[in-house]
């Protein structure tokens, strides 16, 4: 979490964020994966007739874990996979997938999938839905799926800072 954008070290190198602000107004930063884990959480209905993968919406199964790798970017002398040096983040679990929306003509969307998304994300205030946050994919009848993707600027501490 703490390679979030704006974050002490984010790779992107971005600068710190002096009051906690996230990249999206009315989200904190290091705040990013919680976000992710609970966009999944809420796709995936403990009763419903989706499937445990494919949820309401398609938001792929995400977790929070922790890990160390020495590519990560890591603060100067961290250098052991310790449980004090692990780094705590959302994983994503891999969906295959024919590229993003910004690839393809929005004739090519199922109006369904399309509606599925857009009540997620009112549902979760997302502030940073674009083509590039959906993938798209063939369903097991072979239809054209949309798989939602990119949820740390949902759920903001207030709706007033989406207008």
């Amino acid at each position: 979490m703490d390679e979030e954008p704006m974050a002490v070290n984010n790779p992107q190198q971005l600068p710190l964020s002096s009051d906690g602000q996230g990249l999206k107004r009315g989200t904190r930063v290091r705040e990013g994966a919680i976000r992710e884990v609970a966009a999944y959480l809420l796709d995936h209905p403990k009763n419903g007739s989706k499937s445990q993968v494919m949820g309401f919406a398609g938001v792929p199964p995400t977790a929070m874990v922790r890990s160390f790798h020495k590519v990560y970017n890591n603060p100067k002398g961290v250098s052991s996979c310790s449980t004090k040096d692990a780094k705590v983040g959302s994983l994503q679990m891999f969906m295959k997938n024919d590229g993003s929306c910004e690839d393809i003509g929005p004739g090519a969307f199922p109006v369904e999938e399309v509606h599925k998304i857009s009540v997620f994300d009112i549902r979760m205030a997302n502030a940073d839905r674009h083509a590039g946050n959906i993938l798209t994919g063939k369903g097991k009848d072979g239809k054209t799926v949309l798989i939602p993707i990119d949820h740390g600027y949902c759920l903001p501490e207030n709706v007033s800072s989406l207008y």
